[in-house]
C-alpha cells in the first residue's frame, strides 16, 4: 500500500502519524462541542460563523506546523553542512585525503549528519564514480551543495592537485559569504512579517466585537 505524502512527511519528522491524527481530531471535536454548546445556550447564529473561523484557523496552523518544522530542519542541515565544510577545508589543508577529512568532520556533526556521512563514505567504498557525491548533496535543499560536492569529487578524480584545492576554497568562501547574506535577509523579512500579526489580531478582535454589538443591538430593537 502506497504511503501518503502527508503521512511520510509527519513520520520523517519523527512524529507518530496515529497520535498526530488523534490530536487533530480531538481539537476539531473539542471546538465543535464547545461552539455547539454555546450556540445551544445563547441561540446566537453568530457563533456558527466563529466556529467555522476557529476550525479553519486551527487546522491551518496544525497542518502548516509540520511544514514549518520541515523547513527549519532543512535550514539547519544546510547550515550544518556549511559549518562542517569549513572543518573539511582545514583538514584538507593539513594534508588529509578527502575520505579522511569526511571521517574526521563526523566528530563535529549531529546524529543526522553522521548518519548521512556514514552512508556517503560507504557508497564511496563501493562506487568510485561521482554518484555518491551527487546522492549526498541530494540530502540538502541548498542548490550549491551539489556544486561543492562536485568540486570535492574533482579533487579525488584529479589527485587533489593544488588548482583543485584552490578552486574548492574559492567556491566555498563564496558560498559561505552568500549564504550568510541570505540568512540575514530572511531574518529581516521574518521580523517584518511578525509586525503584521498584531494588526491582523486586532482586526479580528474588532470584527468579532462589531458582530457582537450588532447582535446585541438587534436583540434590544426586537425587545422594544
Amino acid at each position: 500500500m502506497r504511503q501518503s505524502k502527508w503521512r511520510k512527511q509527519i513520520e520523517d519528522l519523527g512524529f507518530s502519524y496515529k497520535k498526530e491524527i488523534f490530536k487533530i481530531l480531538f481539537l476539531n471535536l473539542f471546538l465543535l462541542s464547545t461552539f455547539g454548546l454555546v450556540v445551544f445556550v445563547t441561540e446566537e447564529i453568530l457563533f456558527v460563523g466563529l466556529c467555522v473561523i476557529a476550525l479553519s484557523t486551527t487546522n491551518y496552523l496544525q497542518f502548516s506546523h509540520y511544514s514549518t518544522i520541515k523547513r527549519k530542519n532543512e535550514q539547519n542541515h544546510n547550515e550544518e553542512l556549511i559549518a562542517l565544510l569549513s572543518y573539511f577545508q582545514t583538514f584538507i589543508d593539513n594534508k588529509n585525503t578527502v575520505y579522511q577529512a569526511f571521517q574526521r568532520i563526523t566528530e563535529f556533526g549531529s546524529a543526522w549528519m553522521k548518519d548521512k556521512i556514514g552512508i556517503f563514505l560507504t557508497s564511496i567504498d563501493n562506487d568510485k564514480s561521482v554518484q555518491p557525491f551527487i546522492d549526498f548533496a541530494g540530502n540538502f535543499t541548498n542548490n550549491i551543495a551539489k556544486n561543492l560536492m562536485l568540486s570535492i569529487y574533482q579533487m579525488i578524480d584529479q589527485g587533489e592537485i593544488s588548482s583543485r584545492l584552490n578552486q574548492f576554497t574559492f567556491l566555498f568562501q563564496s558560498v559561505s559569504s552568500n549564504y550568510s547574506s541570505e540568512l540575514r535577509l530572511k531574518k529581516q523579512r521574518s521580523l517584518a512579517q511578525m509586525t503584521t500579526f498584531p494588526l491582523i489580531g486586532a482586526g479580528a478582535i474588532v470584527m468579532i466585537l462589531s458582530f457582537s454589538i450588532i447582535s446585541v443591538v438587534g436583540d434590544m430593537v426586537n425587545v422594544l
